[in-house]
């Protein structure tokens, strides 16, 4: 992939100074939420009204390394690796995988659009 305007993006990151951390964080989010939403549409339901591990997909920033993690809320829907992943009786759904791969192009349109609104271009 090609990146290009590079300097020009530097040249504005800079200019925002202090509010550059918080620029980055909200386009990560969008991006990451437009992933995390997917992921969510597209997790195994249970046959009961209690199964609501859908529910339990969450995006979390993390500031020391710039980005974002997505992936099932350990405490309420831990059980969800073994659809994704498969587990010797049970073959692997990837729907996680596929909800990436789906989005991903998306996802960099709303981060790319976020940086411009947050740079004012």
């Amino acid at each position: 992939m090609k990146i290009t305007g590079m300097d020009e993006l530097i040249r504005n990151l800079e200019r925002l100074g202090n509010q550059a951390e918080s620029v980055k964080e909200k386009a990560v989010m969008e991006g990451a939420e437009v992933i995390r939403k997917r992921i969510s549409d597209n997790a195994p339901r249970g046959s009961t009204s209690n199964s609501r591990a859908a529910d339990h997909i969450v995006a979390e920033y993390n500031s020391s390394e710039g980005k974002a993690g997505i992936g099932a809320d350990a405490k309420e829907a831990w059980y969800l690796k073994f659809p994704e992943f498969g587990t010797s009786r049970q073959p692997a759904q990837g729907f996680a995988e596929r909800a990436f791969n789906d989005t991903k192009s998306e996802a960099k349109d709303k981060m790319a659009q976020a940086l411009k609104n947050g740079m004012g271009l």
